[in-house]
């Protein structure tokens, strides 16, 4: 008697010496065009159906003889994928890829879905404070990249000398990792604490975050005042984001001198060259790279008057004709005369402002002007006495021949 198909373990559900059935002699040994009738065990998705007759072409597995008298039908293990409406056996489900679906090719009736199509939801901000749907968790940091995704465990501290000898195996053995992840987590915080304090964009704050990444991934870094590299970090940060702001302002932010946050300056500004020279140099040679960062920009390192006079003309209320004439002065002293080369940006970009002032007979102050920009009245005096001797050149004539202002309130001394 041939074997009958069953798990490993499993004892037959037929007796051999019940004689209340036969199994079948003889299976066709060549392909017959003609339908054979055979018994079936199936299997719906909830219990087995003990006998049914299916007519298909050319089948010749997983047969089942007739069981009517015989023993009580066990349930089977080896269990078939079938479609639960047409109940064939060779199931013929095809799986649709496009959809997500298990379909069975006889019917069309979907069997499951294999890829779920409810609706996924991103958290993309933080402009809500009801519950948070997602449930798909937020994309890869640019930031961190996958050290979210790590497992952190520590070791408490011990009463014994093992427990303390565990403590600081687990202190060398994450070392390096650990406190390089506290390290960019704090500078992180504290970029967009003085972000948030001075009033920067997002712009400047991810860009001065993206730099101190990049400076701390270096091995061969020089160590600076943490205040200093903050500010060194800050200052690029606004420069790359085209968001105008000094040196001394920066100072007055981190609490640093400018001679501290300009080594800094420096050194970050050389890691991050040789940071793009090594993404350019893999790019020439077609390798790929995630350079998801792309912080440094060479055309952009370097603010200029006419940043900051826009923000100097907001801060004092001054009209846009004022603004737009004091961009002129810094231009035209900057291309042809040059006489203050040398100077801060800020020192050139109050001296300008204060020239347009005093052209257009503005009420504000030689001493409201430095306050706005950070400097000494008498330095803007001394800067605008050499702007003023230049004062034909540069402003247009056409200035005051429609009235907006008269090159003799140039003249007169501020009060």
């Amino acid at each position: 008697m041939p074997a009958e198909r069953r798990r490993p373990g499993q004892g037959s559900r037929v007796s051999e010496d019940d004689s209340t059935f036969t199994w079948p002699t003889t299976q066709p040994t060549q392909p017959t065009h003609e339908p054979a009738e055979y018994h079936h065990v199936f299997f719906n998705g909830r219990k087995y159906e003990k006998t049914r007759v299916e007519r298909r072409r050319n089948f010749e597995g997983w047969i089942r003889p007739v069981t009517e008298g015989g023993p009580a039908h066990e349930a089977n293990l080896n269990r078939v994928v079938i479609c639960k409406d047409c109940l064939i056996v060779p199931a013929n489900i095809t799986s649709e890829d496009r959809d997500g679906d298990l379909v069975c090719a006889d019917c069309g009736l979907v069997l499951d879905k294999i890829v779920s199509t409810e609706s996924e939801w991103r958290s993309f901000a933080n402009d809500e404070n009801g519950v948070d749907k997602c449930r798909v968790g937020g994309g890869e940091s640019v930031l961190f990249g996958d050290s979210k995704l790590e497992l952190q465990t520590s070791i408490g501290p011990g009463q014994n000398d093992m427990a303390r000898a565990l403590e600081r195996a687990q202190k060398n053995l994450s070392g390096k990792d650990g406190r390089k992840a506290a390290s960019l987590a704090g500078g992180f915080s504290d970029i967009a604490a003085f972000c948030a304090k001075g009033g920067f964009p997002d712009s400047a704050k991810e860009v001065a975050q993206q730099v101190y990444k990049i400076f701390m991934d270096e091995p061969k870094r020089k160590n600076f005042p943490y205040a200093a590299l903050l500010g060194a970090c800050l200052v690029l940060g606004c420069r790359q984001a085209k968001f105008g702001r000094g040196f001394k302002e920066i100072c007055l932010l981190c609490k640093c001198t400018i001679k501290e946050i300009g080594r800094a300056y420096k050194a970050v500004v050389d890691i991050i060259q040789a940071h793009e020279a090594k993404i350019q140099e893999k790019r020439a040679q077609n390798i790929h790279v995630n350079n998801t960062i792309g912080a440094y920009n060479a055309e952009q390192n370097s603010t200029s008057a006419l940043d900051l006079i826009v923000r100097m003309t907001e801060r004092l209320g001054l009209p846009m004709k004022v603004k737009i004439l004091a961009d002129q002065i810094a231009s035209e002293e900057e291309k042809t005369i040059a006489c203050l080369a040398g100077r801060r940006p800020s020192t050139v970009a109050a001296s300008s402002l204060l020239m347009a002032i005093k052209f257009m007979k503005i009420d504000k102050t030689t001493i409201q002007v430095a306050e706005v920009a950070k400097i000494s009245p008498h330095t803007l005096t001394k800067t605008y006495k050499l702007l003023n001797s230049y004062a034909d050149k540069l402003i247009d004539a056409k200035w005051a021949k429609d009235g907006s202002g008269d090159f003799a309130n140039l003249k007169k001394s501020d009060d």
